[in-house]
Formats: structure tokens, C-alpha cells, sequence
């Protein structure tokens, strides 16, 4: 389902971006605005996202659990 909480911090971000979620986070893509995937993390509890090496701009994040998924927009700066 498309109906997991996350809060992300910073927003905007330069470097790592911070994921607080109830359900274990198992994998993060990061995409731009074209639908082009940027970065892929997979782990087994990602906590953070180390967004430096990422163009500026708006990024779309997409969060997956073993309950679901979530979607979040940051801002690369």
C-alpha cells in the first residue's frame, strides 16, 4: 500500500538525508524529475541517504518497506 509515514529531514538537503519510519525501510530510489533513477540504496534498515554526489534540483524519493511504499519530494541543494 501507498499509505506508509516517513518524516524526512532535512528538506532541503545537501548531503545526507535522514528517514524516520515505523516499518523497517528496506530499499530508497531516488529519481529526478524525468522519472530517471538517480540512486538505489538496499539494506536491511536504511536510517540515511547520502545525496551529495546528486545534481541539484527536486528529487523524487520512493521508500519501500516490507508493508508498503511511500513517496516523498526533497529539494537537492
Amino acid at each position: 500500500t501507498s499509505d506508509e509515514q516517513f518524516t524526512i529531514y532535512p528538506n532541503p538537503v545537501s548531503e545526507l538525508v535522514r528517514i524516520e519510519s515505523a516499518s523497517t525501510i528496506q530499499e530508497v530510489r531516488i529519481r529526478n524529475l524525468l522519472g530517471q533513477m538517480v540512486l538505489r540504496f538496499r539494506g536491511s534498515n536504511i536510517e540515511s541517504v547520502d545525496v551529495s554526489d546528486v545534481p541539484k534540483g527536486i528529487l523524487i524519493l520512493e521508500i519501500i518497506t516490507r508493508t508498503g511504499f511511500g513517496v516523498q519530494r526533497i529539494v537537492k541543494k
